[in-house]
């Protein structure tokens, strides 16, 4: 296989819609995983904590994540995270004396969009390899299977 000719052909091809969705598996697996682990460690503490009121509200270093740069990065400004968990402060950068909270009402989607459960490494990389068995299959069979529908459409034009 030479990408170099599969990314330049003008014709949608068989091939290139299957590496087109293997490579965004990888990318939506990753950031599956991403949100889980990064944005759940806060909710998660924040749930366990009982943080649900900005009198309540925690710092990064009293969570324990102070050092995590992703934990950060993730808490951003406009980010999806900051939906969920918010600041005492109004669009406060996010520093050591930041506190965070999680509101009661945001509970049934933090726990939806950041629960922890069965997500791992482990499973993205069997849903990769899974997803890589199933790709060489398709590549494999569906010439056969395209022969035999020209063959029965030849077969009927003939009758």
């Amino acid at each position: 296989m030479n990408f170099t000719e599969l990314f330049t052909e003008a014709d949608m091809t068989l091939e290139l819609v299957l590496w087109s969705m293997f490579f965004g598996l990888i990318i939506g697996a990753f950031a599956m995983l991403y949100q889980k682990k990064v944005g759940g460690a806060v909710v998660r503490k924040l749930f366990d904590e009982k943080a649900a009121l900005p009198e309540q509200a925690m710092t990064l270093k009293e969570m324990g994540l102070e050092k995590n740069f992703l934990v950060r990065f993730s808490l951003r400004r406009g980010s999806g995270l900051r939906k969920v968990v918010l600041s005492t402060e109004e669009d406060a950068k996010v520093t050591d004396e930041t506190r965070f909270y999680l509101p009661e009402e945001k509970y049934p989607r933090a726990a939806l969009q950041y629960d922890n459960n069965g997500t791992s490494v482990l499973t993205v990389f069997f849903a990769i390899v899974l997803f890589a068995v199933m790709m060489i299959g398709i590549k494999t069979i569906v010439p056969y299977l395209t022969q035999m529908l020209k063959n029965f459409i030849d077969m009927v034009r003939e009758k």
